[in-house]
């Protein structure tokens, strides 16, 4: 879920971050529960001020309506995806996104 950086408040705890590469050769910071270890977002360094949250972790996703699904290569094998929904087998260009 992509979303501003500046609408992102975390309510309490702190994070640990860790480097990890992507595709186009830079890498992500990835930061996470440093009590559980559940990723909360992603950030990369060629989009600064984006956060690729986790929803997963959020306590309310009822209002949550997805755009797209991605990384579907990887998906469960008993998840449907609804037959309008725009898919992408791996990681899209997040510009897709940011129009």
């Amino acid at each position: 879920m992509l979303i501003q950086q500046d609408t992102f408040r975390l309510i309490r705890g702190e994070l640990k971050m860790f480097e990890t590469p992507i595709a186009s050769g830079g890498s992500a910071l990835c930061y996470f529960c440093s009590t559980c270890g559940n990723r909360v977002y992603h950030e990369n360094p060629d989009h600064p001020g984006i956060y690729g949250l986790k929803p997963g972790g959020l306590d309310d996703t009822s209002e949550i309506i997805p755009q797209a699904h991605c990384w579907t290569s990887r998906a469960q094998p008993w998840f449907v995806f609804p037959p309008d929904a725009l898919t992408f087998e791996t990681q899209p260009d997040i510009n897709t996104f940011l129009q």
